[in-house]
Formats: C-alpha cells, structure tokens, sequence
C-alpha cells in the first residue's frame, strides 16, 4: 500500500480490448493538479445515415468554377467539344456526395475528374492494370471494355427499373441510313431520339437510373425491315463505326437483336453512335452500366458524455468510484477526476478509478464515461 501510495505518475492511458481508457493525471509531488472539467452529460443520439464531410451550395458553386476553369481547355478537344462537358460537370459536382468532389478537385487528370465524381479512387494514381473481364447479368462478355486504363476497375450495374429505351426509329418515322449519335446521361427524356425511357418508371436518364460517367453500356439492339443484307454498327462516340460491335441482319428480317456492350465515351458530346450502311429500323434499349468501383463512406462517431459519479475520500483513505455504463452498442472511454491532496490515480480494473489521500484532508474522486457509436457498426 505504501508503494502504492508514493507511486507519482504522469498520464495514464490504457485501452483494454478496444473498449476502456482511462484518464488521469498527478503532479511530481504527489498532490493532484487541477483536473479538467468532466464532460456535460449529453443525451445518447442514434448513429445518423449521413457521414463524411458536407459541403455547401457555395462551396459546391465555388469548386465548380475552380474545375472548369482547370480542365475546360483539355475537355474543348474532347469528341463533340466541351459543351456538354461543362453542363454533366455542373450536374456532377451538385449532385455527387461531398467526399467525392472533394476528391474531385485533386484529379492529376480529366480522366481522373470524372472518376473522382463518379465516386471512384484516384489516391493509387493511374491504373494501367486492366481487370479480369466479366460477364453481364445477360450473359455476354465485354470485348475490350476494361482496357483502358482509367476504366480498369469497372464494375457492372444493372438498371434498378428494366430496360431503358433511349433510340427508337420507329417513332421517329425514319429509318436510320448512316450514323445516328446518341446522348444517354443527363437526359430529361428520350423523346429526341425517339426514345421512352422505362416502362414504368417514366422517361430520362435519372427515371432509367443511370448515373454520370459511366465507362461502358450494355445494350439491347433491335433491327427491323432492313432494306439490304448487312448489319448495324454499335460504337464508342468519337471512334469510327468500324469499331463498334455489329448486330447482323438479311433483308426484310424483323426483329433480329443481340445483346452488346459498348464503351462509352465519358463527359463527350453523346455516349455512343449507330451506323448502318441500309436503312433499317432501330431501337437501343440500355440494360446496364459500367461504373468505376466505388469508395465505402467513412463512417463517423456518434458521442455522448455520462453523468459523473464522485466518490469521497477520508484522511489518508482511499476510494474508488465508477463512471455511469453506455448503452448498448457504444464503446466507452473511462475518464478519472481528483480532488487535492492526492498522491494516485489508478487504474484498477476496467471502468474502476482508484485514488488515495495524502494528508489529514478528505478529497474525492470521480468517473465519468465518454460513449461512442460507429455509424453502421
């Protein structure tokens, strides 16, 4: 007990099996030195769904302009221009969560931008591996889709409400000759291009429940009443039809389709094109997407402080006091508070504060718990 009494320490702070630490501190004399104030008691608070940074309209306004003004000229050579770049990047940093725009504004690349918005990681630099490919959910296998280097880590997602139609001739009531370019992301609707969106979840791109900057597409081509033997060309906008992939057809077939994937070119004037040497009546269903691979949210702490139980101490006594338990699913951080004349503060076991006096003078000693919840934990 003597030794006990004499043991002078500087801050202890111990940590058993993640869940405990304990707080405390003694002067070089063995007198207690001010102690901080313990915590207010706070009332427990449920983790909420929200987690990671926030960021205002102004601020989200001020690194739009910041972003345009860095890679508008390197998005200016880009197919079709950097018109509609500007307007999906606009769309981009005021919808995106906060931790991808933020991310956003480190991109080395305009490549590296779009992934960033798009909730991808740019912290491992480049990518110049591509990923094994993998198969769709409708059995075909991408051709070259993940060869890219800033589309190595495509995963594929299909559309939450069916197909989405996004091209139809027929109600247009022209067949195609030639090339048709066609938008996908950021539509309000098809009707332009002669498309309904879903079925029954009204027409555009956010009823299809397509995103922005997607890598490739997975699509559902439909010929009908070809006027000649020959196929239609399904291709990444900006690249030459020659090298899409082809849905065959003889003439006069109805209803010869094939299931295709296509690359799509990212923050362009259109996603992708449609040619065909004779005319025939197409319709472009989308049925999936591609989408960098994307970053789990940072869960943050959810905290509240216990009330404080205060324990006295006679002369030359000692006492222990222990803080008020957490609730369910909090951890618990132990904090030790003293009067005067006291010479230590220990721990003894887990969620105990002990302390003993020094003099013919009663002082006290105090625990409080600081309680923490890990949102989805």
């Amino acid at each position: 007990m003597a030794n006990w009494l004499a043991t002078s320490f500087a801050t202890i702070l111990l940590i058993v099996a993640g869940q405990t630490e304990i707080h405390a501190q003694t002067s070089p004399d063995g007198g207690a030195q001010s102690q901080p104030l313990p915590l207010k008691p706070s009332t427990p608070t449920l983790p909420s769904a929200q987690v990671g940074p926030s960021l205002s309209a102004g601020k989200r306004a001020e690194i739009l302009t910041d972003l345009k003004a860095k890679w508008q000229a390197a998005a200016n050579s880009r197919p079709g221009g950097g018109a509609r770049w500007a307007t999906l990047l606009a769309t981009a940093v005021n919808s995106a969560d906060a931790s991808s725009v933020l991310s956003a504004t480190t991109a080395r690349s305009i490549d590296e931008l779009h992934k960033a918005l798009a909730g991808g990681d740019i912290t491992r630099g480049p990518e110049t591996t591509a990923a094994p490919k993998q198969a769709l959910g409708n059995g075909v296998t991408p051709q070259g889709v993940l060869g890219q280097s800033y589309s190595a880590d495509l995963v594929y997602t299909p559309l939450p409400n069916g197909r989405c139609r996004i091209y139809n001739t027929r109600t247009l009531g022209t067949p195609l000759v030639g090339t048709r370019y066609l938008a996908i992301e950021d539509m309000a609707n098809y009707a332009g291009q002669g498309g309904n969106g879903t079925i029954a979840n009204g027409t555009g791109s956010t009823n299809c429940g397509i995103p922005l900057y997607n890598g490739a597409y997975a699509l559902s081509v439909i010929l009908n009443s070809p006027t000649g033997d020959g196929g239609a060309k399904i291709f990444e906008y900006g690249k030459p039809p020659a090298s899409g992939n082809t849905v065959w057809a003889n003439s006069g077939s109805s209803g010869v389709g094939a299931d295709v994937t296509v690359k799509s070119c990212i923050g362009c004037a259109a996603e992708i094109g449609v040619n065909s040497a004779t005319a025939v009546h197409v319709t472009v269903d989308v049925i999936g997407y591609y989408r960098y691979a994307q970053l789990p949210a940072t869960p943050q702490p959810y905290c509240y402080a216990t009330a404080v139980n205060t324990t006295s101490i006679p002369a030359y006594g000692t006492g222990d006091a222990y803080p008020p338990a957490c609730g369910s699913g909090y951890l618990a951080e132990t904090n030790c508070f003293t009067g005067h004349y006291v010479t230590g503060l220990s721990l003894v076991q887990r969620g105990r504060c002990s302390a003993g006096s020094t003099a013919n003078y009663a002082t006290s000693v105090s625990a409080q718990n600081l309680c923490c919840s890990i949102a989805g934990r």
